[in-house]
């Protein structure tokens, strides 16, 4: 994979146009590599540390662990497909030098890949020096997406409603704080159930001060919530992803990794297979465990920006692509003063995505860097992996350079 520095000076003759360029599929190789310049390299494990449920979070581990998960954290597979679908490079990639802002943030050093496209092809990519371009990687919360998408397939598929609740779908939330939550509530992260931000952490052990208290794990605690107000108003609570993920499991009876390969991976032609961390009962943690490679995360995002589709083939129901990207006021209302609404003031949340309000773009956004960017007026989409020190100290500046560059596109 690339250095920092990127691919070459020597650029290929573009072609005379985006649609000429679109219409050869599999045309355009990889273009030629300058030597690296950046000191960035591979994430060495940290030797004579521990690495445990409480020891992830903090430094040096923190900084191996993203691609690592595997190896660490108990994960089930997440099978990719027989054949990878295409994913090819533009004629003209992208130097450094063309990259603005975002070069400068490459240069910090706590950024594992980067990936940028348009029109369907690669115009840059990165990836830590030493890093094999199969090696997963953490998405965090920003794997939300990829159980709305599931729950949106089987909607589209009769098997799951919008305007019903979650209790009808997954009995087992009957008596909970999700009975009568609508199905889009919890999509909408609206289900007007409140959480202490760290319950989470606690139910899964990983909380430095967990001392004696139970971990409950995934199901455990989304099962011991309390009602909420009702109040229409957007609040990050890990367990309305959680509650969509049984419903779709009952509904199914096949585990979340299994629906993910199925009904997603495998459709978009993933080159590598994925992983979903499990908790210790090993439920999977549908709104945080997503495990993935930068290219097949490449591969989805372009998905998404195709309003769903692979080459002719429909994976995500138009319909839901189309509806998520639309900010209405009320969305907007909803998540108002919210702190996921500082990179882009005025944002809304919808269907597990981040809507800009100014434009048709969408974020999915993880913890400590980890961003999925899909611009449909740019006809752009971007993938970032990173293990930040802390969780959010740099989104604004990230999230700025990213929306100059495909502007830029």
């Amino acid at each position: 994979m690339n250095s920092l520095q990127g691919p070459s000076l020597v650029r290929p003759k573009a072609p005379a146009s985006n649609k000429d360029m679109m219409g050869v599929v599999g045309s355009q190789s990889r273009p030629d590599l300058l030597p690296p310049q950046s000191t960035a390299r591979r994430p060495i494990f940290p030797a004579g540390e521990e690495i445990s449920p409480l020891t992830r979070w903090a430094r040096p581990q923190s900084r191996w662990i993203p691609f690592h998960y595997r190896e660490t954290l108990t994960t089930a597979k997440i099978r990719r497909a027989d054949e990878s679908s295409a994913l090819d490079y533009a004629a003209h990639q992208l130097h450094p030098d063309d990259i603005g802002r975002v070069r400068d943030l490459l240069t910090r050093g706590d950024t594992d890949g980067l990936l940028v496209m348009h029109h369907g092809r690669i115009v840059y990519e990165y990836l830590v020096e030493g890093v094999p371009a199969w090696q997963t990687h953490a998405l965090n919360s920003g794997s939300k997406v990829f159980t709305g998408c599931v729950a949106a397939i089987l909607a589209d598929q009769g098997k799951l409603s919008w305007d019903k609740p979650l209790h009808d779908y997954a009995p087992q939330l009957k008596g909970t704080g999700y009975e009568g939550v609508m199905m889009q509530a919890a999509l909408d992260m609206q289900s007007g159930i409140v959480l202490d931000p760290m319950a989470e952490f606690k139910a899964l052990g990983q909380h430095p001060d967990q001392g004696s208290e139970p971990a409950i794990g995934v199901a455990g605690l989304t099962l011991s919530v309390k009602q909420g107000s009702g109040k229409a108003a957007y609040a990050p609570v890990c367990t309305d992803t959680d509650a969509v993920g049984m419903a779709c499991e009952q509904v199914t009876g096949k585990s979340m990794p299994e629906l993910i390969s199925e009904l997603i991976w495998v459709p978009i032609g993933a080159k590598e297979d994925a992983d979903m961390t499990l908790d210790h009962f090993r439920t999977p943690i549908y709104n945080g465990g997503m495990c993935a490679s930068l290219q097949d995360l490449g591969r989805f995002t372009n998905m998404l920006l195709n309003k769903g589709k692979v080459g002719n083939k429909q994976v995500v129901p138009a319909a839901y692509i189309e509806d998520s990207i639309v900010s209405t006021s009320c969305l907007r209302e909803a998540m108002n003063g919210n702190f996921y609404n500082m990179p882009w003031p005025g944002a809304a949340f919808h269907n597990t995505f981040f809507l800009d309000p100014d434009r048709k773009a969408t974020y999915n956004y993880g913890a400590f860097g980890n961003l999925l960017y899909v611009d449909h007026d740019a006809s752009a989409c971007c993938v970032l992996l990173s293990a930040w020190e802390k969780p959010n100290e740099q989104i604004q500046e990230w999230m700025s350079a990213l929306q100059d560059l495909v502007k830029s596109l």
